[in-house]
């Protein structure tokens, strides 16, 4: 088996593209492709969907392979689009781009080095920004089929974590890493997803999958107890700090799936806390997102300031959400919360709560 070379990333948990590099044209006939309608596809503004490689065999000047002809939409000014190829069946489809202009003349070639990005829940994955030209009317896909069966040696590192005991807490604490080495088949089959920017946006938006931290503060819920030095002590109320994920169950959906667990505290005299779980189910709208989801809070005691501790038995309720896409590593959030509180005497607390945070992505 015939090996490429050894490349060694970190595991970031979101890929980070590199842009690709624009090469002169090569002499290349692409008429034929108007031949085929099953290779055609008519991306618009905002297209963000998976490209169905067609069975269709076609040599544009590389050698036989799939190939794909997407027609771009008309631009004003420049814009980024963005282009990932994902591992499928254990093979991965190293994308050669051609754009061509309104007569399929042939502008521009991007290729990359051979590279991957390694996640530990997505395989591997490559990415290619690319720089959208008002000239450019066509986007072309297809590979070099001698990269067929031929494999890509990669290597990357692994954070591992040990947990510390923190105010009665259990909190995982970064404590090294290792290499794992893995390699992966370069094949034909090909799992593409194409992001076109919208009409009013420069660049594409990529997903927001992988990990982020979210931190905050609640606000509202019945007082519990009173704070002659500061905020009230209510229920469900504090600052909040937690670790989340996401996913995209479906590469050519909108549909976003988050889970996330953390804090809730209050400080002061007494004291207010709790340990908080939150999954959510949410869609794009523009820069905005809408979702919704549920929300429990566990092991929630509001201490007074004579040392008295009521314990509340576990809440649960449904969110709503507006969420702001401030940048791709950055949301602001505006949530409501419907949950009440039982205390461990049996009274029972309205709780809810409008929690303004933020969820900062690791890319």
């Amino acid at each position: 088996m015939e090996r490429l070379f050894r490349s060694t990333i970190f595991v970031s948990l979101l890929s980070i593209a590199v842009p690709a590099t624009a090469l002169p044209p090569r002499n290349i006939d692409l008429s034929e492709l108007l031949l085929y309608p099953e290779v055609q596809f008519e991306a618009v503004h905002g297209t963000n969907q998976t490209l169905k490689m067609p069975n269709r065999m076609a040599n544009i000047g590389y050698g036989a392979a799939p190939v794909i002809l997407v027609r771009l939409p008309v631009i004003e000014k420049t814009k980024t689009a963005l282009l990932s190829s994902y591992e499928v069946s254990g093979g991965f489809f190293y994308p050669i781009i051609v754009f061509a202009d309104e007569h399929l003349k042939p502008l521009h070639e991007v290729r990359r080095f051979p590279d991957v990005h390694k996640t530990s829940y997505a395989g591997v994955k490559q990415e290619f920004e690319l720089e959208l030209y008002p000239e450019y009317r066509y986007l072309i896909i297809t590979t070099d089929p001698e990269l067929a069966g031929k494999e890509l040696d990669y290597s990357f590192r692994q954070g591992t974590s040990s947990s510390m005991y923190i105010n009665g807490y259990i909190v995982p604490v970064a404590s090294g890493s290792y290499t794992i080495t893995n390699s992966v088949k370069y094949g034909t089959e090909a799992k593409l997803h194409l992001s076109i920017p919208r009409s009013r946006q420069k660049r594409a938006q990529r997903n927001q999958d992988g990990f982020y931290i979210n931190f905050g503060v609640n606000f509202g819920g019945e007082t519990a107890a009173y704070n002659p030095d500061g905020d009230q002590y209510n229920v469900g109320g504090g600052a909040i700090l937690g670790l989340g994920f996401a996913w995209q169950p479906l590469i050519d959906s909108n549909i976003i799936l988050r889970l996330s667990g953390g804090f809730r505290i209050q400080g002061g005299d007494g004291g207010n806390e709790g340990k908080i779980i939150d999954i959510a189910a949410l869609s794009d709208i523009g820069p905005l997102y809408l979702g919704g989801g549920m929300h429990w809070d566990r092991d929630s005691r509001i201490t007074n300031t004579d040392g008295f501790t009521t314990q509340f038995k576990p809440a649960s309720g449904p969110t709503a959400f507006i969420e702001y896409k401030q940048s791709d590593t950055l949301n602001l959030r505006l949530m409501y919360t419907h949950i009440s509180y039982e205390s461990e005497f049996g009274e029972v607390f309205v709780g809810n709560t409008i929690t303004l945070d933020m969820n900062l992505w690791f890319f």
